[in-house]
């Protein structure tokens, strides 16, 4: 019996070194050039790779299938004709890839269900930028953001509202009219279409940007306590 127990964590820690084993599942990164991109590897060593551009219509999933040999990583890509190959190591739950140009740190995706409702109860209310930003407030309500921004003196020099939607990964303006707006500076510095978001109690952080370009706009604010 001791003998079989032994046997079994001997396979165990021999399955979890070997890098076909570990490297299956979903990893995720941030890349200025691509945005947001996820890479599930397969048991069968196909692959596919997703980039959330941040822009309507704008993301794109390619399949391709991938291959480890003596400790480097190659990867196939519909379309390609050649392999792209990195130099791969694991730190905890960290996937690094280096190789060429491309240089990327994924975190390994867990399948957490973000809470929409709780997310969008902690936004609906009045946020503020840091006193060193400009005087603008945002008042989320169910369904519609208001956006005002005042001069030095407290007046409002500008007011627009918006519908918007929260989802697991975004805050989504919608109906913005980028010709005739009346909220110069908000426009100007902050106003985008997707938001990646990241939201507590008193904290609410806004990122959009896009797949192209990268980080475009980006907001830090904080509750106002009425």
């Amino acid at each position: 019996m001791k003998k079989l127990s032994l046997l079994l964590i001997v396979i165990s820690l021999t399955a979890c070194n070997n890098p076909e084993n570990k490297i299956i599942g979903t990893w995720v990164t941030y890349d200025s050039y691509y945005g947001i991109m996820e890479i599930e590897f397969k048991k069968d060593f196909s692959l596919i790779i997703n980039n959330y551009s941040g822009l309507e219509n704008f993301n794109n999933e390619t399949s391709g299938y991938y291959t480890i040999i003596d400790n480097y990583l190659f990867i196939t890509k519909e379309y390609e004709t050649r392999d792209t190959v990195y130099n791969f190591s694991f730190l905890n739950d960290s996937l690094i890839l280096a190789g060429g140009y491309e240089n990327f740190i994924f975190k390994k995706l867990k399948k957490e269900k973000t809470d929409i409702a709780l997310n969008k109860n902690k936004l609906i209310g009045q946020w503020k930028f840091p006193e060193y930003k400009y005087n603008i407030i945002l008042t989320f309500q169910d369904n519609i953001v208001n956006i005002k921004e005042y001069d030095k003196n407290l007046n409002i020099i500008g007011e627009n509202s918006y519908p918007y939607e929260i989802t697991e990964r975004y805050i989504i303006f919608k109906e913005i009219d980028w010709e005739n707006n009346n909220i110069k500076n908000f426009y100007r510095y902050y106003m985008y279409r997707d938001y990646l978001y990241n939201i507590s109690k008193n904290r609410l952080i806004l990122k959009g940007f896009n797949s192209e370009n990268g980080l475009m706009k980006s907001m830090f604010l904080m509750k106002v306590n009425n």
